[in-house]
């Protein structure tokens, strides 16, 4: 429809807002490419969106807002190598001989690589300030991998005797949650992020400013 709309014989109606600039307005650049395709011209012409385009001093705030999503993903990524190699190895096509538990499954490596890719793709290409809720909305990895620190954590943590007279596991596991301050500091940063990032984000991005 853009095509045909702006690049050949303006066969529908286009509104007068778009037809009153100049003429190369008139007939837009994109119309030229070797694939017309108006968005990507769009936002590499008015949003200064391309390839290493955001790395400006300017915006290490943003870069700063994308740290917590993309040291997740990445963390999970070194973890994964580094107790599922087999798995790593047959790309996730095959069982990789390892006992699976957690994040350790077969399964979980498409996602894994997906979510990679993300992150890989978006850092250079995308305002970075994006990137946060582009992982979160496409990809399960942040909140598993948030998941298996905090039940790690409390794994770890040695029940209290009152805890021990009582067989229910409902029971054991609610009264042994720990506190913020009693995480270690991994499980500490992550609860910390997705709870700052709720709350401040909420009031932030309600209020037009650079959150995501």
């Amino acid at each position: 429809f853009m095509f045909s709309s702006y690049c050949i014989g303006k066969s529908f109606s286009v509104p007068d807002s778009t037809q009153n600039g100049s003429i190369e307005e008139q007939h837009p650049p994109w119309c030229d490419q070797l694939i017309p395709i108006s968005y990507s011209s769009i936002q590499s012409r008015y949003w200064n969106v391309g390839f290493f385009r955001y790395f400006q001093l300017k915006q290490v705030p943003n870069f700063l807002l994308a740290t917590p999503m993309v040291t997740l993903v990445m963390a999970c990524a070194w973890l994964f190598v580094h107790r599922c190699w087999p798995v790593v190895q047959c790309l996730g096509l095959l069982p990789g001989g390892t006992r699976e538990s957690g994040l350790c499954q077969t399964r979980v490596f498409v996602f894994l690589a997906h979510a990679c890719f993300l992150v890989v793709f978006s850092l250079p290409t995308i305002h970075v300030q994006v990137l946060t809720r582009l992982v979160a909305s496409s990809s399960p990895i942040p909140y598993w991998y948030a998941a298996d620190i905090l039940l790690s954590s409390i794994a770890q943590r040695p029940c209290d005797r009152k805890t021990k007279h009582h067989q229910t596991t409902t029971y054991k596991t609610f009264h042994n949650i720990p506190t913020l301050f009693s995480l270690p500091l991994r499980a500490s940063a992550v609860t910390v992020f997705f709870v700052s990032y709720s709350y401040l984000g909420l009031a932030l991005h309600t209020n037009f400013y650079p959150w995501t």
